[in-house]
């Protein structure tokens, strides 16, 4: 079984995906470009493929006509549309993705990029690195109103990394309508959480 892994991240890190796919037996392709793929390119690198793991590159009805074999994709992350479900389905591809692959490593940057914003940090190291050293005044994380824009997958992990910061949490969602028992968080319209919060996080 062939398999072709179009996406440039997959066990960039950590091999041990590729190993369990060698040991099922399967002949892995990676992606030699290290950027996303052309149509053209898919084509040549999967015509003989059973399945993809897939990026973000395009697949569209086009492509997926021109891979007899392929009988699996599986998009790495969460959104797959990027790829056309109608031809997949007519052509017997079977599509599937990781919704909770990329859930704690996105929740863990919001966090990070917050704290930088909030302590000046990437400000003020490219100050320094252009000899300039002006000592800014930071703020801290503990009391702030943070809003949560999107409360799903990614959105319940944020608030749940920022609990023990001591923060006042909020969130607004068009499709939830619910309190949590395990989270302390208020559910408030847009207006209103857009107004109160020192800080607005978007999923």
């Amino acid at each position: 079984m062939k398999i072709v892994i179009t996406t440039t991240s997959f066990a960039k890190f950590d091999n041990i995906p590729l190993q369990f796919l060698k040991a099922s037996g399967c002949d892995v392709v990676l992606n030699p470009y290290g950027r996303k793929l052309s149509g053209d390119e898919v084509i040549a690198l999967a015509s003989e493929a059973s399945g993809i793991i897939a990026g973000t590159e395009v697949l569209d009805r086009t492509t997926l006509a021109k891979l007899p074999l392929l009988r699996i994709i599986s998009r790495c992350g969460v959104g797959i549309d990027n790829i056309d479900l109608d031809a997949a389905a007519e052509l017997n591809i079977q599509v599937v993705n990781t919704p909770s692959g990329p859930t704690l490593a996105v929740a863990e940057l919001t966090v990070g990029l917050i704290l930088d914003l909030l302590r000046n940090s990437t400000r003020m190291d490219k100050e320094m690195r252009a000899g300039i050293w002006k000592k800014r005044m930071g703020n801290l994380l503990k009391g702030k109103d943070v809003g949560i824009i999107g409360l799903g997958r990614i959105g319940k992990k944020t608030a749940k990394l920022l609990t023990p910061f001591g923060c006042v949490l909020s969130y607004y969602d068009m499709f939830l309508f619910q309190e949590f028992k395990d989270l302390k968080i208020k559910k408030l319209e847009l207006d209103e959480l857009l107004q109160k919060s020192d800080i607005i996080t978007i999923h």
